[in-house]
């Protein structure tokens, strides 16, 4: 513990006895973040507002993949748009495959296909579609009647 080493009486900033060895003594500023600050400044406070533990703060989103239940393996300090998951880069695409009534897999080997929207115009309006659809590589029965 330390000493404040100022005049009690007078006005003055506080000089710590023991400001070397204690660092800064606030919580991280990470929102859930329950570590002390790792700055070995005891008085940054006073001329900062955010204190950071040192550690990696993961993101708590769900990974931006279509099918994917994984959490986000990026840092929250990093702004991101797209939440990546730890091995995004390994698996393959996890959606079902989009042809009505098939409960397969998609086949392709982007775990991230399936975000790059383009604006379809239809009969009933437009809308947004992938890019390339969710297909497995199965054989769907064509279900048109013939007259």
């Amino acid at each position: 513990e330390g000493v404040c080493t100022g005049d009690r009486y007078g006005r003055h900033r506080h000089k710590c006895s023991n400001a070397a060895k204690l660092g800064c003594l606030c919580k991280c500023s990470m929102e859930g973040c329950t570590n002390m600050c790792c700055s070995d400044n005891h008085f940054h406070n006073d001329v900062e507002t955010q204190h950071t533990c040192g550690q990696v703060h993961y993101c708590t989103k769900v990974c931006s993949a279509p099918g994917c239940k994984s959490t986000c393996s990026r840092s929250r300090e990093e702004v991101h748009d797209r939440h990546e998951c730890l091995n995004g880069h390994e698996v393959d695409c996890l959606a079902q495959c989009s042809v009505p009534g098939c409960r397969r897999r998609c086949v392709h080997k982007d775990h991230f296909h399936g975000l790059d929207l383009v604006k379809k115009v239809a009969v009933s309006g437009n809308r947004m579609e992938p890019r390339e659809r969710h297909l497995c590589a199965g054989m769907h029965r064509c279900e048109y009647k013939c007259r």
